[in-house]
């Protein structure tokens, strides 16, 4: 009885911390366009491959003060699970270039568009695949947020081919992460190290030509784009860790996060309107929210 006890006491423990990793993540993700906006006249290619070889390094700095070299040479024995997670370094890399792309030409709405159906994705993905289930407030909170998702899918007139890209490449990698389980850095060192060769060859390509920025444009460029590593690899290293502790459908409804502090964000920092629309929208999401993170705090 005492051992059942425990177990399920460092099961409630366990899923708290996923949830604080995973909040994190989203909040960190949410004011990223401030970053990034620093870095409007970079190419989003360019900026993708510094961020591929700068997250290199710093995962495997990590990877080594950790010592979990045995972990990553043990995970690259399951061919299977070895080549999915390389997949997986293809579809945030994507993830990474369409984002980017749409911030940097003045479609965050677009993006936040495409981050707030995001969360329907995983759901649906960890329907069918992981055979996840709703009781009935958690269906009500998904309902809810269909609706607010609908309202600004129609405020905004169309469905744009970012709108849908980003939530689908997202939704997809999260589902590889759950599904494969390697631990955090090793399953990021991996993901990297899938695209490094590309990254890599294209920043030597231009720095060689004279196009790129990281040699000939000052400390301060410098500083910024060796940044994007951390600024890449902290918040997918919290996912990674946040994924392996909560449900896949508990981190699509937290991912509502990180769209909202973006329009928010638009609203008191670069002074964008805020409709009537929008505020119907916000309070069908957060009303989805706040019965989700209900159900949870009552089921633990």
């Amino acid at each position: 009885m005492d051992n059942a006890k425990g177990l399920q006491k460092n099961k409630k423990s366990s899923t708290y911390i996923g949830m604080l990793y995973v909040t994190a993540t989203y909040v960190f993700w949410g004011i990223q366009p401030i970053y990034w906006k620093q870095l409007a006249d970079i190419s989003a290619i360019e900026l993708i491959a510094n961020r591929i070889v700068w997250s290199f390094v710093f995962f495997m700095i990590i990877l080594r003060l950790q010592k979990k070299t045995p972990l990553l040479k043990e995970a690259m024995r399951d061919r299977k699970k070895f080549y999915l997670t390389c997949l997986a370094g293809y579809l945030v890399s994507a993830n990474w270039l369409i984002y980017i792309y749409a911030v940097n030409t003045g479609q965050i709405l677009a993006t936040s568009l495409g981050y707030y159906v995001c969360p329907l994705v995983s759901v649906v993905l960890g329907m069918i695949f992981l055979k996840e289930r709703f009781n009935r407030l958690q269906m009500l909170a998904f309902g809810l947020a269909c609706a607010g998702v609908a309202v600004v899918a129609v405020s905004y007139g169309n469905l744009p081919w970012i709108a849908v890209s980003l939530p689908l490449l997202f939704g997809v990698y999260g589902l590889f992460k759950k599904m494969i389980g390697y631990d955090a850095v090793v399953s990021m060192v991996i993901e990297i190290m899938a695209i490094l060769p590309i990254g890599l060859a294209y920043l030597v390509y231009v720095e060689s030509t004279g196009k790129g920025h990281l040699l000939t444009s000052g400390p301060y460029m410098l500083f910024m784009l060796l940044l994007t590593g951390v600024v890449t690899s902290l918040p997918l290293w919290w996912f990674a860790k946040g994924t392996s502790m909560v449900t896949l459908s508990t981190i699509g409804f937290m991912q509502f996060l990180s769209p909202t502090i973006s329009l928010v964000m638009g609203v008191l920092l670069y002074k964008e309107p805020f409709t009537s629309v929008q505020l119907y929208s916000f309070g069908l999401i957060w009303a989805a929210i706040a019965v989700f993170i209900y159900t949870i705090i009552k089921k633990n």
